[in-house]
Parts: C-alpha cells; structure tokens; sequence
C-alpha cells in the first residue's frame, strides 16, 4: 500500500515498479493523465489501463432506453478482455474501493487476479479510521480475518447501537494502540507513506489563511426563514426554494451561507463572492477556486468574467472532455482562473501554474478537500503558495469546518500508529 502524501509523485514509483502484464485501474477522469504519465516513465511497458467505473462486466438486458440504446445489467465479474491473471495490477486513488458493496470493489477484491497488486492513495482513510478493512482485504487475500467486516469491528473496535437504529463505530477497543493494530493487521511490512515534506524539504512552503465573513442582510433573511422552515421565496428572482427532507434542508443552507446566487444564479447577495470580489481585485497571479455545488461554480465564473478576467469552469454540469479541455487551457495558459467544484478537481491534476487557491466551500470529505489543496503546491511548484478558506459565521458552514476537523483527527490518529509501526518494522 503506497500511501504517500499528494503530490508526492507516486504514479512514476507505481510505473517503475510495474513488472510483467500490468492492469492500471483508476477514476475514469484521470485517463489522460496516466497516459501521459505511461509515456513520460515507462513508454515500452505492457501495460492496460481501465477506470473502475468500467472493470465490470456489462450483460445486454434486451431491452433499450428512450433514446434507444441498449440497456446493460453491470454484474460482479470482470470485462472479458480483463479476466485473465496479471502479473501487476496497480489500484490508483485507492479510496475508490473503501466501500465494500460496489460492484467494482467486489470485481477488484475477488475476481482480478494477479501475482503482486499495489494499492495507491494519499487518502488511505478517507473519512473514518476504520475504512482501513477494504485494503486489509486487498492486500492479504484469501485471508480469514479480513472475510467479515462486522466480526472484524466488533473484535477491534468499540461500538454502539443508538436507539434510532443501526452501529455506531466509537474508537479502538480500550487499551489498544493504532500501532499495535498495524502489527496485528500485518500493516506495518505493506505499507509505505512519505510525507510530503519528507520528500520535497524544499519545496517552498504554503500559507493556510481562514476569511470569517458575516452574511449579508437579504442573505441571513432567506437562511432564518429556511433554519426556521422548509421554505424560502428569493424576493429579486420570485424563485421558491423548497427543502423536502432533513438532508435537503441542510444541503439548503450550506448554499445561502455562501450567497443566494447558489440557490438561484439571478439572484444578488453573497458575503463570499462579495470578498472573492475584493480579493481578485488584487490578484494578478493564476488562480485556483473551489466549491462544491456547480451553481456556485457557475456563479463564480460569471462573477470573473464581469471583472473581465479570463476564466475556465468545470464541474458535473460538464462532459469529462470539456472539463478536460478546460483544465489543459488552465495550464497552458488560456485561462488565468480555473474554477471547480472539489470534487472534479481534487484528484490527478497537477495545477502548480497557480499560487493560490480559494476554497469558497468545502466538500463534507475531508480528503477531497486536502487532496485539493495538494493540486497547487506539489512536485514542480517554484513558489511560495497560498489557501484561503472562506467561512461564513453562526451557520452550518462554520460547522462543517468543525466537523471536518473532528474527522481528521480520528483519521491522522490512525495514520500515526501505522506509520510507527511501519518504521520500527513487522513483528509476526
């Protein structure tokens, strides 16, 4: 398990390890990086690349959709072109098989055959300690005490049932260390992390800067009216925002906390994008912004381009070639802001032609959010770099950044016991 930081360079050490007939398996978003970066290390190699979105076998239902295409059922097997035995098989953003229900971790972990298998992320837990079992799983196959997640928590972790249903993971059993769980695991001689200073002591270093902003008057009105019920009507635009469960309703909020141009793009009011104003007034350097809802993204864009800058976007509202090609003119200088959401951002794109990046929401994800940040300063980067966080005050902006905090420090907790236990070596 290579589990270096971001922006560490793990793909040349993945390639350069390769022996033999190797599998890449990757999100499909980032094909025309691992083609580049086959090229660049290991131009002769035999090597196949799939996403794993695609490593499922696909069987024709016989019926077709509206538009007329043929209708697949995906099933737990692999594409026939792939069911063979490799000699190498890479897992690339690895924390796409944490979750053991996907019908392409099931393809990974128990169908693909191979002689050696490595398992890359810099966010090898990416929420929750315990999102650890998958990559047992994958790297000791066959294994028994890696066949049962429940039995695996219950002999490892304490839990509790709370009275609305279902089990709650509360920590290690009492007494018992991150490192000694490594050990016990058989962690500590397969796993591999450098961080990121460890390797680049260097690189010029990056400025963290948190911008606390109060709403404005007409955006704290729509926020109390939706704190206080499941409805908002946007006086300027007439435009009604409804709010149909609990999920909804805090999905609601997250938005007006950064502008109602969020909840509807005609719409004026945002204390976010009234700073983001102020401060590319000021900017003459690339650069980057995140958000996570695509009605920001957009209303981003519009903000830029009235400041005539010269602005690219991208996010789901956009095919994978556009956003593909708007990244490229990013970095080849078409664009001097790129602006996405964290989610279309955060992983295979090397963005060190910026200095800075904004991030104007965060994803409730915090690896999506420190995979993001790793964009600008890694590998190749000659500048000192800046992230700046916009919060918005007493809403559940500023409390998502609480919890988002309480979720890394679980998580490096764990991370620090594996790394200890790595270096002092594997004691069977």
């Amino acid at each position: 398990m290579l589990a270096d930081e971001p922006g560490v360079g793990k793909t040349n050490q993945l390639l350069l390890a390769a022996q033999g007939r190797t599998l890449v398996l990757s999100p499909a978003a980032l094909s025309d990086v691992w083609d580049e970066e086959i090229e660049l290390w290991h131009p002769d190699a035999e090597i196949t690349w799939g996403s794993y979105s695609s490593v499922c076998k696909r069987v024709p239902t016989g019926e077709v959709s509206k538009t007329g295409n043929p209708i697949y059922n995906v099933v737990a097997a692999p594409r026939e072109d792939l069911a063979r035995r490799w000699d190498t098989i890479i897992c690339d953003e690895a924390h796409y098989l944490k979750a053991r229900g996907t019908v392409w971790t099931k393809v990974v972990s128990t169908k693909l055959k191979s002689d050696r298998i490595y398992l890359a992320t810099g966010t090898p837990l990416p929420n929750w300690a315990h999102e650890i079992f998958m990559f047992l799983r994958l790297i000791h196959p066959g294994d028994k005490r890696f066949t049962n997640y429940w039995n695996w928590v219950y002999e490892y972790f304490r839990t509790w049932k709370p009275p609305w249903g279902g089990t709650k993971i509360t920590g290690l059993q009492r007494g018992f260390t991150w490192e000694q769980a490594a050990q016990e695991w058989g962690l500590a001689d397969r796993w591999l992390r450098r961080t990121f200073d460890e390797v680049l002591p260097d690189l010029p270093p990056m400025t963290s800067q948190t911008i606390e902003l109060d709403m404005v008057p007409k955006q704290m009105s729509v926020y109390r009216r939706l704190e206080e019920d499941w409805f908002a009507v946007l006086q300027e635009t007439g435009t009604e925002v409804v709010s149909w469960n609990d999920g909804g309703k805090y999905q609601k909020l997250l938005q007006c906390s950064t502008g109602l141009s969020t909840l509807d793009l005609d719409e004026t009011g945002s204390c976010k994008l009234d700073v983001v104003r102020e401060l590319m007034a000021e900017r003459t350097h690339p650069t980057i912004m995140f958000c996570a809802y695509k009605n920001t993204a957009e209303a981003l864009g519009r903000l830029l381009v009235s400041m005539k800058r010269s602005v690219g976007v991208v996010s789901s509202a956009y095919s994978m070639n556009d956003r593909q090609a708007t990244i490229r003119g990013f970095k080849e200088g078409k664009y001097d802001v790129l602006v996405g959401t964290v989610g279309t951002l955060s992983e295979g794109v090397t963005l060190t032609r910026a200095d800075c990046c904004i991030f104007v929401e965060r994803s409730p994800r915090p690896f999506v959010n420190s995979q993001a940040r790793r964009r600008v300063r890694r590998f190749g980067q000659d500048r000192p770099t800046l992230a700046i966080d916009l919060v918005t005050k007493n809403t559940v902006d500023a409390e998502l950044v609480e919890l988002l905090k309480a979720k890394t420090e679980d998580t490096d907790l764990a991370i620090t016991g594996f790394q200890l236990a790595a270096r002092r070596g594997f004691k069977p």
